[in-house]
């Protein structure tokens, strides 16, 4: 889920140790509203609906944060739902590894900036998915030189069940060089070197804050108020993250390089208008840009994963439109269908059945859009004799002969 780290870098040296950031959350925060949850402390609880309301000249989720409305900004719970930049809200229900958005910046001194963030999600009891961890990749460069770094924050309950430890970690990290014989862009007077991850806590609150000054990025995370029901078989309580960027800043985002995914460009169109175009509800067309986009980080997971073969399936098997608009109707069904979740969080051996859902998608994946008959008969027959679950209707409904 949730924490943070401090990235220093100076021309030409790079200093990171590679330790853990740890932030133990048990500030008590702002009013306590309903059993569960304190509001910041800007906020008021309406203890009628138990709902935490930002002051009149801020806005957000008060049981995450307020801040100007002027500034575009992306939020993302922990249940896991996402409130984007066009204010829509979405579920994202996967176990795989998803892209949020991918945002380049070009400033006035000739930086190239951009910058990625993914969700994964884990599937708990009760058939409820919950954002286990976040990923901030970012990549600076000027001229022919560069910076690379990827940090990945998650969130547990302390040995003594009283706090969350939240934890960031780099995991990976590296910079590149003009070559021999060449003018180096960078010196010691550089500006790219001035590009740096700070961290910044709240203990009260239990804010913990990673800012990069120069591009007017702010990435807050807020873990929920207590750990009462948070271990892998009972369902963790919100809040989570929010991204934003200055309004000041804004000007320097290149548009034509970013990709918004399920976070919807503000000045672009919303995830319902573009549901409209290809002719799908939103909830199917977030479902289809999570696959689209759920392509695993190469410099830190290994290769071979299930959610790497679904990934690049959806692109080098399902070639047609009219084909992943079926298979991600159908299939998405083993991700989504609460009464077939539900059977599988209520696993003894949960660890083992997440891959097991993943195989099942990536079984129903290939039948769909190879046409493979035998492989869709085999998946229809499997599914239930080694789950002990009803199939998703979606699946019921399949007639394998019509595949091929």
């Amino acid at each position: 889920m949730i924490a943070g780290l401090v990235l220093t870098i100076l021309a030409v040296a790079l200093t990171n140790a590679q330790q853990d950031f740890v932030f133990h959350t048990n500030g008590t925060g702002g009013v306590a509203c309903g059993n569960h949850h304190h509001c910041v402390t800007n906020a008021t609880c309406d203890h009628k609906h138990n709902m935490c309301h930002c002051p009149h000249w801020l806005e957000g989720n008060a049981k995450i944060h307020c801040l100007p409305p002027a500034n575009p900004k992306l939020w993302i719970q922990n249940d896991p739902h996402i409130k984007n930049f066009h204010h829509e809200f979405a579920s994202l229900l996967t176990p795989c590894r998803y892209k949020v958005f991918a945002i380049a910046f070009r400033t006035d001194t000739g930086v190239r900036a951009g910058m990625e963030l993914f969700g994964n999600n884990r599937l708990f009891k009760g058939g409820e998915y919950y954002l286990t961890n976040l990923t901030f990749s970012m990549f600076v460069q000027l001229g022919e030189d560069y910076m690379t770094q990827i940090m990945e924050f998650t969130g547990d309950v302390s040995e003594d069940g009283k706090d969350y430890i939240l934890v960031a970690k780099s995991l990976h990290m590296s910079t590149g060089f003009a070559g021999e014989g060449t003018e180096p862009s960078v010196s010691a007077e550089s500006s790219l070197w001035g590009y740096t991850m700070d961290v910044e806590m709240d203990t009260h609150n239990n804010f913990l804050t990673v800012v990069i000054v120069e591009l007017g990025v702010k990435l807050l995370f807020r873990p929920p108020s207590t750990s009462v029901h948070v271990n892998n078989k009972e369902l963790p309580l919100v809040p989570g993250a929010v991204f934003t960027v200055d309004e000041d800043h804004w000007k320097y985002v290149h548009f034509s390089s970013s990709r918004y995914n399920v976070a919807a460009w503000p000045d672009g169109p919303s995830l319902e208008e573009k549901a409209t175009e290809h002719n799908m509800s939103k909830p199917l067309y977030v479902q289809y840009l999570m696959f689209d986009h759920s392509v695993p980080l190469t410099e830190i997971e290994p290769r071979g994963s299930i959610c790497e073969d679904i990934s690049k399936n959806f692109h080098r098997i399902c070639t047609k439109d009219e084909t992943r608009v079926e298979m991600v109707k159908i299939c998405s069904s083993i991700y989504a269908e609460k009464d077939f979740i539900t059977c599988l969080s209520d696993k003894e051996s949960m660890d083992e059945y997440e891959e097991v859902q993943k195989d099942f998608f990536r079984q129903c994946q290939i039948s769909l859009c190879q046409g493979n008959v035998t492989a869709c008969e085999e998946m229809r027959k499997n599914m239930p004799e080694l789950t002990k679950c009803p199939l998703p209707l979606k699946i019921q409904e399949l007639d394998c002969s019509t595949v091929g």
